[in-house]
């Protein structure tokens, strides 16, 4: 006998309880196990609970992965995996003190809550100040791996807003998204009032990332992307390079920069030069599949001109011709040349110069 894929919860009254999948006795398929621990001992939660074939799973199907968690008056609720006609569902059941129950009908037969075409995968229950249980989990229905979620509402298992148990889910991509978790935290405004923030391992770009999204306070959406963005040297003389980073959160994919000189970029942090003297104004759009922000810093970046020449000789007799040479930087779009014997010239070199009095 085997045992494998512990989970932990403790309830408010401190009793803590051990959920995990078992091949039991008949060691022919897993099953779903819990105790807790209670006078000294750690009991069965209900008659057969962590013996043969369990009570929580389906005999004689394969139960995995179980995740618990323990409402505010002491009931444990326990999710896992179960292999039904050769497709993994996510099944639910909560001990009412006297057996294991479904939430709803279904909850824990036929297609379960997450009733997938697709496989599903790993999930993951957390509860609410209220007693609102939620399950996330990661699933196939779309065509590639993306994060589910649903909560009991006392009838059903509803979706947490429009779409997040269908399609692209709360994940929303092109690529893998799975292995979630979630966190409810308690009920305390400074702790964001019992809004659920799930993370995730993600393949978007190409590299394993870690993701992670909350439901907005106002129960509308899973959150959009905060747009920001910083960048490096803001001010100089011409020219001016500028490394721009940014620090947007959410799920984004697509940047779109306005650098305020008529020029743009679609990369996510680029580096510009700035050459021509002035006060430029910096934009940056972006989103991804929750939705887009815009950010405009005004007056973001100050280039001074550099005005900078040489002259060969420096002295001699008169008559003494002097070649200047321009050495300003920047994009500048006049001259003027004054040669301090009262002539003066608009050219950007002008021509050899001859000093015919002695002077400085």
């Amino acid at each position: 006998m085997n045992s494998y894929n512990p989970a932990l919860a403790i309830g408010l009254d401190g009793i803590p309880y051990v959920v995990w999948h078992d091949d039991g006795v008949q060691n022919v398929d897993y099953d779903i196990y819990v105790r807790r621990f209670m006078s000294d001992t750690w009991q069965e939660v209900g008659v057969g609970s962590a013996t043969g074939a369990g009570v929580i799973s389906l005999p004689m199907d394969n139960s995995i992965n179980a995740s618990i968690v323990v409402d505010p008056d002491g009931a444990p609720y326990v999710a896992w995996m179960e292999l039904v006609d050769g497709v993994w569902q996510i099944y639910a059941r909560r001990w009412n003190g006297t057996v294991w129950e479904e939430m709803g009908t279904g909850s824990a037969s036929g297609g379960g809550i997450s009733d997938s075409p697709g496989s599903t995968h790993n999930p993951q229950i957390a509860m609410a100040a209220d007693g609102t249980p939620y399950i996330v989990w990661q699933d196939q229905s779309d065509g590639d791996w993306e994060i589910y979620a649903r909560r009991w509402n006392g009838v059903d298992w509803e979706e947490v807003g429009t779409g997040s148990a269908s399609g692209g889910g709360i994940s929303m991509n092109d690529a893998v998204s799975g292995v979630p978790t979630i966190v409810i935290p308690a009920d305390d405004a400074s702790l964001g009032n019992g809004v659920p923030y799930v993370a995730w391992i993600d393949f978007s770009s190409g590299n394993m990332e870690i993701y992670a999204r909350r439901w907005e306070a106002d129960g509308v959406q899973w959150i959009t992307p905060t747009v920001a963005f910083a960048g490096s040297a803001r001010s100089g003389y011409a020219p001016v390079s500028v490394q721009f980073t940014d620090v947007s959160e959410g799920d984004i994919g697509a940047w779109t920069w306005d650098f305020g000189d008529g020029t743009s970029s679609g990369a996510r942090h680029p580096l510009h030069d700035y050459l021509a003297a002035g006060t430029y104004t910096v934009t940056l759009a972006a989103g991804g599949p929750a939705g887009g922000d815009v950010i405009t810093r005004a007056s973001y970046i100050t280039v001074l001109l550099t005005a900078q020449f040489n002259a060969a000789p420096k002295s001699g007799t008169q008559p003494l011709t002097v070649t200047f040479t321009n050495a300003s930087t920047g994009d500048i779009a006049g001259w003027q040349w004054d040669f301090g014997d009262g002539t003066t010239s608009t050219l950007q070199t002008p021509p050899p110069h001859i000093y015919a009095t002695a002077g400085t």
